[in-house]
């Protein structure tokens, strides 16, 4: 199989930003991978710059420069690494995020949808002893894999909310009928806005005869539940 041939107009853009010193701009080009040397030469410009080309895909051709970036001193910096969906194929680089002393860089680490084949770390960050860890975790869509850890999360206050806007809610009956019982009606109301009520029947028959009046009417102007009702009053395809 041949690689694909380089347009040689991206090769002159590349050069031209280069050449006059854009070199944020250069470190957001989705093909500075053609140049793996200047990614190397980036990781030792400003702030900016460096956080631009962590959050970069095309950074993975440079195993060495996604090194010096994973143990950079700006918070910023890691953190827009760990967000990167391409650091996934770097075993090692994910264990350093993991286990990196700010819980923002974790934070960012939690919400990579690619952490699927990483069930330890996955673990690991569901324990973390900062709470906002948790909370981006559960935002993640790979924990679709895990309920044992969305059933942990559904009983903790703060990290119950982010279940409450997950769009495969509907996976997890028990855990929508869990949500739909809080006593705290922003709760229930986030609940009633959620296109994925209307694939849990029994919590959406609960939140339809909610005593809080504004939950009744979030859940009846829910585009998904109308198109529900409508489906059911008219069944003909």
């Amino acid at each position: 199989m041949t690689n694909s041939p380089v347009d040689p107009l991206v090769i002159i853009e590349l050069t031209n930003l280069k050449a006059t010193e854009k070199f944020e701009e250069l470190a957001k080009h989705p093909a500075i991978g053609l140049k793996p040397e200047w990614i190397e030469e980036l990781t030792h410009k400003g702030v900016a710059v460096r956080k631009a080309l962590a959050a970069n895909p095309a950074i993975k051709v440079a195993p060495k420069a996604i090194k010096r970036i994973r143990k950079d001193n700006s918070v910023t910096v890691r953190s827009a690494l760990a967000s990167n969906k391409a650091v996934a194929a770097l075993p090692e680089v994910i264990q350093a995020l993991a286990a990196d002393k700010d819980p923002r860089v974790r934070s960012s680490l939690a919400k990579n949808p690619e952490l699927t084949n990483y069930p330890d770390i996955i673990q690991v960050l569901s324990a973390d002893e900062y709470g906002h860890v948790h909370i981006a975790l559960a935002q993640n869509p790979c924990l679709a894999d895990y309920p044992e850890i969305i059933e942990a999360f559904a009983k903790n206050a703060h990290t119950s909310r982010t279940l409450a806007i997950r769009q495969d809610l509907d996976k997890y009956p028990d855990v929508a009928a869990q949500l739909v019982k809080s006593g705290d009606w922003s709760m229930r109301f986030v609940l009633a806005l959620n296109p994925a009520i209307s694939r849990c029947p029994e919590a959406a028959m609960k939140l339809s005869k909610d005593r809080n009046k504004s939950i009744r009417k979030a859940l009846a102007s829910n585009p998904a539940v109308k198109a529900s009702e409508a489906a059911k009053a008219d069944p003909t395809p």
